[in-house]
């Protein structure tokens, strides 16, 4: 990747419906928007207390203990700021995620560079 263009690589906000939806509808929501390519996500961007603080509000909301423990053990495994890179289109996107997105090419820059 070339950065002195100034078009690489940028961590962008998801809209707030596709918390919940695939990797693959996003995908192509931001290639039909503006031909650029989606090549991942960067999760559980922002302030790491708040976000698990948050996390454990929504893990409690269940009366199974067998569930509960599983939704506390995914609570203390959270990681701030954690990149995927190329999930598979079924990949469920969460809260608090970054979109990780590539500006479209040009012909004749990527004709020049070669």
């Amino acid at each position: 990747m070339d950065i002195s263009d100034g078009g690489g690589l940028t961590g962008e906000a998801i809209p707030a419906e596709f918390a919940g939806r695939t990797f693959g509808e996003l995908a192509a929501r931001v290639k039909a928007e503006s031909g650029r390519l989606l090549i991942g996500l960067l999760e559980n961007t922002g302030q790491p207390l708040t976000i698990k603080r948050k996390a454990l509000r929504e893990a409690q909301k269940t009366a199974n203990v067998g569930v509960l423990v599983e939704n506390l053990r995914r609570v203390k495994e959270l990681v701030a700021n954690r990149p995927v890179l190329n999930p598979g289109d079924e990949y469920v996107i969460g809260t608090h995620a970054r979109a990780l997105v590539l500006p479209r090419g040009t012909p004749a820059t990527s004709e020049a560079k070669r």
